[in-house]
């Protein structure tokens, strides 16, 4: 707080004196000077070199920045305090140094950081945390780096590191090391593929060098930047200083920053505004500044992005989130805002690919890619981002708690698969069901018609028939089961299966002239329910047209089945 106290109180001198400011640009960084060019350009060679030396341990050649990085340097008496970080502006990062002060151990693991998180896949932990040690305590003198000074803490993971990038035999194959673990290799794969040696090796050299308590350095040339000769200086007119200010006065979280942008006229001005009234918590002023800056053709990401936060119709969410991605693609937030305004699973899995490969260390992102890639039966997507969650877990314990959040996940969506398939085939069943009981119903009404046509009683009634008792059981018969009685118009056919498992039909040309005995047995259309055993008299009367090989003259019902 006291830094932020003299600071504020300090910046509105800035404008009311008479002082003259110039800038330097060089790859993502701008420095900005009101204490001549030869500090201005000594502290840009030390942000360019801190770049280098940490894109020679990667082995990336060209670190850069989701946001540019803005370097203020005061001339003495005007800043009582350095920055420890970098702040996020209205568009870039923001840092304040006072002049001829080399960067301070913290800023430089603030800018470490940053250029981790914007350029690499997660290492494991104990690799992460002993380089962003290593690179904290770098030391730059104009294009000499030296490498090694001991921190505060001087842990493990900070030794290791130190001992590789120290030692001229592993040095130059550090970042071969590094490389192979952001890459998902293990330790073991790395310190082979990178010094030859496997990994409890490794650990035997630090425990040896960490007891011997000698850290040594080491120094090398860095990027060939000539300050004099690479850097050229532009100068700032007075609107130019105002912007800057108002920036500066914004990243700290100063009420002032609205002041200085009300000076100011144009889209960066209306930027400016809207997010110090975000800050104000006063979103309906911001969502009228951020309309002006878009309306005079805003080309910073953050008016569109927080306008498309503000804005409650969809279309409009999304062309303005649309706008601000197009204006930062390196920038994660505005994919996952456009995937949050999507229904269906694919276009949400579109704009959180998008989301994810901008910034690859977010674990959560790729979960929830994920899981809306399986939504979206992009099978072979959703193993993908399972497997970059685990990538970037710095640990053993964080990956295992992914794998089994991955397993529990497959395995619900297998349980929904089988639950759909079978709801499928139920439903299809069903639908199978519905079919074959309406044609029994149509066949079970047309045997209904016909049976009462033939036996409008229910039942034989044997009137006019012969009776069983004249037959005396002469000529031919059959025993058997009664199992069905197919109704021809106003006749019918009995099917009898014998004992010996032949089938017979026979015809019944008249109801009224069979006599049936043993039972006041009621004869329907169709499958017999019961099945009784019979025996049956017939006439030898063979019918091609009803397919019967006689016609009945007694029924007698025997033992029912």
């Amino acid at each position: 707080m006291v830094r932020r106290f003299v600071l504020l109180c300090s910046l509105p001198l800035i404008l009311a004196a008479d002082t003259h400011w110039i800038l330097f640009r060089s790859g993502p960084f701008t420095v900005y000077s009101d204490a001549g060019d030869k500090t201005a350009r000594l502290a840009l060679d030390q942000l360019e070199q801190f770049r280098y030396a940490a894109g020679q341990m990667l082995g990336k050649p060209d670190l850069q920045f989701v946001w540019p990085v803005r370097v203020i340097v005061f001339r003495a008496g005007e800043l009582n305090a350095s920055s420890t970080k970098l702040d996020f502006s209205r568009d870039c990062q923001v840092a304040a140094f006072r002049e001829k002060e080399p960067l301070s151990d913290e800023f430089k693991r603030s800018l470490a950081r940053h250029l981790l998180d914007e350029n690499t896949r997660k290492l494991p932990d104990a690799e992460e945390n002993g380089l962003l040690a290593l690179l904290s305590t770098l030391d730059i003198d104009v294009n000499r780096i030296t490498v090694g000074r001991p921190p505060a803490e001087r842990t493990r993971d900070w030794a290791r590191l130190q001992m590789l990038a120290t030692d001229e035999n592993t040095a130059g194959e550090l970042h071969i090391f590094l490389s192979n673990l952001e890459q998902g290799g293990s330790v073991e794969a790395a310190s082979h593929n990178a010094f030859r040696i496997p990994a409890s090796e490794l650990e035997k050299r630090v425990d040896a060098y960490m007891a011997t308590g000698n850290y040594r350095t080491r120094t090398w040339s860095g990027s060939t930047i000539n300050p004099e000769r690479d850097f050229h200086f532009e100068h700032l007119d007075p609107d130019e200083v105002k912007m800057l200010t108002a920036d500066y006065q914004l990243s700290i979280g100063s009420p002032k920053a609205a002041d200085g942008y009300r000076e100011l006229h144009g889209p960066d001005a209306d930027e400016g505004l809207g997010l110090a009234a975000l800050a104000a918590g006063n979103k309906a002023d911001a969502q009228k500044h951020f309309a002006d800056a878009i309306g005079q053709g805003a080309k910073g990401a953050r008016a569109w992005y927080e306008a498309g936060l503000l804005e409650t119709a969809v279309d409009k969410k999304r062309t303005d989130l649309a706008k601000a991605a197009e204006l930062n693609p390196k920038w994660a937030d505005p994919f996952l805002r456009l995937a949050e305004t999507e229904p269906g699973p694919v276009r949400r899995t579109f704009w959180l690919k998008k989301a994810a490969e901008a910034s690859p260390r977010d674990i959560a992102l790729w979960k929830e890619l994920a899981k809306s890639a399986t939504d979206a039966e992009q099978y072979s997507d959703a193993a993908r981002a399972w497997a970059m969650a685990e990538a970037a877990a710095g640990n053993e314990a964080d990956r295992k708690a992914i794998e089994d959040e991955r397993m529990q996940a497959e395995q619900a969506r297998m349980d929904a698969e089988d639950a759909e398939r079978k709801r499928k085939q139920d439903e299809q069943q069903a639908d199978i069901e519905r079919v074959r009981q309406a044609h029994l119903d149509a066949i079970h009404a047309a045997e209904a018609q016909a049976n009462a046509k033939l036996n409008p009683d229910g039942k034989f009634s044997g009137e006019g028939a012969v009776k069983w008792s004249d037959l005396e059981q002469s000529g031919p018969f059959v025993i058997g089961l009664f199992e069905r009685f197919d109704c021809i118009g106003a006749q019918g056919r009995m099917v009898i299966k014998t004992d010996q498992g032949r089938t017979v039909r026979l015809l019944v040309a008249d109801a009224s002239q069979v006599s049936v005995g043993g039972a006041d047995a009621k004869i329907a259309c169709g499958e017999q329910q019961p099945v009784h055993k019979v025996h049956v008299n017939y006439t030898r009367k063979l019918s091609q047209k009803t397919g019967t090989s006689g016609e009945v003259t007694a029924i007698e019902y025997r033992d029912a089945q």
